[in-house]
């Protein structure tokens, strides 16, 4: 009888420690999870989990709204079941030498979690003809920048580039016989500050001297070489080929081959 008395007292012994003060694993809607003591300082806007030993501890508050589910002793259970059973689950309040509050973890977005870094990952380029004054000629090449986060989601960039536009020029054969007439020739070559609003920077480059519109000598579609520097992150570099640097005319080019550059398309 005294033995069987025992092993009742030591089972409820056993409950109501695992009952008060047992470790939680808390799953957030950012799908972060935070493990720790549940503590008495939690009240009905947030939960507080505490974690440590019995000379320091660190209390961490988290709103109710953050929290998606939670993990008691391997049981998994919603929010507002855990919020019912919040004061059961507290640990008792334990006079330390210690304790550190952290950072809260609110409901906001990741860019303002506290263990959200934003970190380059993902740096695409994109390169289109364009015309920005009041005649037919293309001016030049809007280049587009998007930058993504480790998470996929648009970061803005403080940084500077450099950008160049190679393409194909023709010469008469004799000149370049190893090359059959045909040279790689630089077109021009760019570089400033760059920021951008929403992940995305929109740079002009405008054709500097050679002109593939009005100069058949050049290829109509050609290479954009670009260098990236974001301090803090490094430096990136992307190319984009087969870029269209000459609009698309059929006329125009007719012309071109039959009648020779002085042309009715450009004239104004």
């Amino acid at each position: 009888m005294h033995l069987r008395f025992t092993s009742i007292l030591t089972l409820l012994i056993l409950l109501s420690t695992q009952a008060s003060g047992s470790e939680i694993t808390v799953l957030l809607e950012s799908g972060r999870s935070l493990t720790g003591a549940v503590s008495a300082k939690s009240d009905d806007s947030q939960l507080w989990l505490a974690t440590g030993n019995s000379g320091v501890r660190i209390v961490r508050p988290i709103d109710w709204d953050r929290i998606q589910s939670a993990s008691v002793d391997g049981e998994t259970i919603s929010s507002d079941q855990l919020r019912q059973q919040q004061i059961d689950l507290a640990e008792p309040e334990i006079r330390l030498r210690s304790e550190i509050v952290a950072r809260p973890v609110r409901q906001v977005s990741y860019e303002e979690e506290e263990t959200y870094v934003p970190r380059l990952s993902s740096l695409r380029v994109s390169a289109m003809l364009e015309n920005w004054d009041y005649d037919i000629v293309a001016d030049g090449l809007l280049l587009t920048i998007d930058a993504r986060d480790q998470f996929g989601r648009s970061m803005d960039l403080q940084g500077q580039y450099d950008a160049e536009l190679y393409a194909f020029r023709r010469h008469d054969f004799y000149t370049v016989p190893s090359q059959r007439g045909v040279v790689s020739t630089r077109l021009g070559r760019w570089g400033g500050k760059l920021e951008s609003s929403g992940g995305t920077a929109s740079v002009r480059l405008r054709y500097q001297g050679l002109n593939p519109e009005i100069d058949d000598t050049l290829s109509p579609n050609g290479l954009v070489k670009v260098r990236i520097i974001v301090p803090g992150q490094g430096v990136f570099e992307r190319k984009v080929d087969w870029v269209r640097i000459r609009t698309y005319s059929p006329y125009r080019d007719y012309l071109e081959l039959n009648q020779g550059s002085n042309l009715p398309y450009n004239r104004r």
